[in-house]
């Protein structure tokens, strides 16, 4: 990313990113998966965020990386039924999922960045 620096807008940015980002290999992106923060719980009742809690136990144990998902916005359950509904997955197809919410925290974290340029 740096040797293509400056970028003219953001597009370009994000664009170069998602071309690095989805050429590299499944053990690459599960490399990146395990380097980053951990989810955000919202607020809300206890037994919801309990319910969360041990999704993503069953989830990281099942797939071997921590959930990943891009709804700064999303409500307990609805994390819940996103989390219960990628627990359905196929292990290649959860990998393509974890990655396309990547791309989505990523792009919105280069937004950010470019906006304060």
């Amino acid at each position: 990313m740096l040797k293509h620096r400056p970028y003219p807008s953001q597009s370009e940015l994000s664009g170069l990113s998602d071309e690095i980002w989805t050429g590299l290999s499944g053990s690459d992106w599960k490399e990146a998966f395990g380097l980053r923060t951990r989810l955000a719980l919202p607020k809300g009742p206890e037994i919801v965020l309990r319910s969360i809690k041990k999704a993503i136990k069953w989830y990281e144990s099942l797939f071997g990386y921590g959930f990943v998902l891009h709804a700064p916005d999303a409500s307990g359950p609805e994390l819940l039924r996103k989390l219960n509904e990628r627990l359905q997955n196929a292990p290649e197809v959860e990998l393509e999922m974890a990655m396309r919410e990547q791309s989505k925290i990523t792009r919105a974290r280069l937004s950010a960045l470019f906006d304060k340029i």
